[in-house]
């Protein structure tokens, strides 16, 4: 009966399925379809992402051109059948193509919304083309980057000249709004192309470009940074002319507009400033500025313009052109904490083209036509040059006289060898003196130590010690006796010596001994 007990427990009790070919198979069956479960990254090259890059920033910059026209327009009293010729319009003036308005040209636009649309279109250019992207991506994205942007500007003018009879605007040339839209994104798109495959091109470029762009940059940053502190300063030193001329319209609104100019055009304003400091001429109309000296004229009622300076210049103002000396200087020292002397030369070169040549072309969007007033005209290859030359010949200097300071610091340990040289013996032999004097210290203590270390009586277990020191004294004895008598051999007396005697030869042996 117990063993009839024993098959049926045995028959249901549940066996636990061994490994095999079949659970390994089905692990990597359900591997497999957990990878297919998993979300895919978009490749750079899918058309969601070109359509992302080809109209995000063109939808951004429209919904914002679009606020503004409807709010410029209701504060005008104007109807809002124009409102889509405004949109336009305000997307042709980002790129900075000219705009004809009531017979005359308005081609100074302000930077600032240039730059704002450059950086968004840098932004998701950099978001859809990671790092280390292959070149086909990169020319898809570059494609996009062009082909949205061109397409918007193809409508924006359908759009100014359908509304040319209700706004006195014009519409601008085909070909001109083009290039501007094209020089614009094609700017932004290279930037961001070269930010991802910068780690590819290194090697293949030129030291000096690849080891230059960032001193060219910080030089270009510090010309910009210079400027903006002139302008702030001449700002604060007209602040009642300006002031003046931000209160001259009446009402609210029109101050607000005004306010709201004046902090567009800031930034041609501070480059306007940094290229008088560089020692070139800016005009404005008849108006010329320079640091050499001044031509007065009409200027328009822009509060801006109130912070030009007034009389004839000169005298002292030479003395500006110390300012971009200094930054010529801090290149210098900038690029000879990288490299060594010759190439800190050839890199200081580069440095200063660079700079030179990304002030040129900013330059070329702070100027243009001005209407009835003529143009604002900003020389950007005397800009080029000027930059150049200011950051070369004071950088170059810099650098070589950086070199020659290590040179003569990593030379001069090396002078004061010999002084240390000479030294050395004296030190050598007061040290054998000091030696000499421990030995004899050393020696005069162990001819006292036998009568320090006699053993004495103790309570603290050192009778163990006594008795060793006691129970070597007799082989001691022994050992020194010998020596002792031998000088005393050939005494008539010495067999004569007495118990007395014997020991104190021994205890003198014993003395010798040690």
């Amino acid at each position: 009966m117990s063993a009839l007990m024993d098959r049926v427990r045995n028959a249901t009790r549940t066996r636990r399925p061994e490994p095999g070919p079949a659970r390994r198979t089905a692990g990597v069956r359900n591997a497999g379809r957990q990878n297919d479960r998993a979300p895919r990254r978009r490749s750079s090259g899918d058309l969601g992402t070109l359509a992302r890059v080809a109209f995000e920033p063109a939808a951004v910059t429209l919904a914002i051109a679009a606020v503004l026209a409807v709010v410029t327009l209701m504060l005008g009293n104007e109807e809002l059948s124009g409102a889509a010729g405004v949109i336009g319009a305000l997307w042709l003036a980002v790129h900075h193509v000219p705009l004809p308005i009531g017979g005359v040209t308005l081609g100074v636009l302000p930077i600032a919304a240039t730059v704002a649309l450059a950086w968004f279109v840098v932004r998701t250019c950099s978001r859809a083309l990671p790092a280390g992207a292959s070149t086909r991506d990169a020319l898809r994205i570059g494609g996009a980057a062009l082909l949205g942007p061109v397409t918007v500007t193809v409508v924006a003018l359908a759009f100014v000249a359908d509304a040319a009879p209700v706004l006195s605007l014009d519409s601008p040339g085909v070909a001109v709004a083009l290039a501007w839209t094209l020089v614009v994104h094609a700017l932004a798109a290279a930037i961001a192309i070269l930010r991802a495959q910068w780690t590819d091109l290194v090697p293949r470029l030129p030291w000096w470009i690849a080891v230059g762009v960032r001193p060219a940059l910080r030089t270009a940053f510090a010309f910009l940074l210079v400027g903006a502190l002139a302008t702030a300063a001449s700002l604060m030193w007209h602040f009642s002319t300006v002031g003046e001329l931000l209160t001259s319209r009446d009402g609210a609104v029109g101050t607000f507009g005004l306010t709201a100019l004046s902090i567009l055009y800031l930034p041609n304003l501070v480059v306007a400033a940094t290229a008088v400091l560089t020692g070139s001429a800016v005009s404005i109309g008849d108006v010329s500025v320079s640091v050499f000296g001044n031509v007065g004229g009409d200027l328009p009622a822009f509060p801006l313009l109130g912070a030009l300076p007034s009389g004839p210049g000169g005298g002292l103002w030479p003395l500006l052109l110390v300012i971009p000396a200094l930054v010529g200087v801090a290149l210098g020292r900038d690029v000879s904490g990288r490299v060594g002397l010759q190439r800190g030369v050839v890199l200081v070169v580069a440095s200063a083209a660079g700079a030179g040549l990304a002030l040129g072309v900013l330059s070329m969007f702070a100027g243009g036509a001005l209407g009835a007033f003529g143009a604002v005209t900003v020389d950007s290859v005397a800009l080029v040059l000027l930059v150049f030359g200011w950051t070369t010949v004071p950088g170059v200097l810099t650098v070589v006289v950086v070199g020659w300071w290590r040179a003569r610091r990593e030379t001069v340990p090396g002078e004061a060898v010999e002084p240390a040289a000479a030294v050395a013996p004296a030190a050598t032999t007061d040290r054998a003196d000091s030696d000499e004097a421990v030995d004899s210290d050393e020696s005069e203590g162990g001819d006292s130590e036998p009568h320090d270390t006699e053993p004495r009586d103790t309570d603290d277990g050192g009778g163990e010690n006594t008795a060793t020191a006691d129970a070597d004294a007799p082989a001691e004895a022994d050992a020194g006796a010998p020596d002792a008598g031998a000088p005393d051999a050939g005494a008539p007396d010495a067999g004569n010596a007495d118990a007395d005697g014997e020991g104190d030869l021994a205890r003198e042996g014993r003395e010798r001994g040690d």
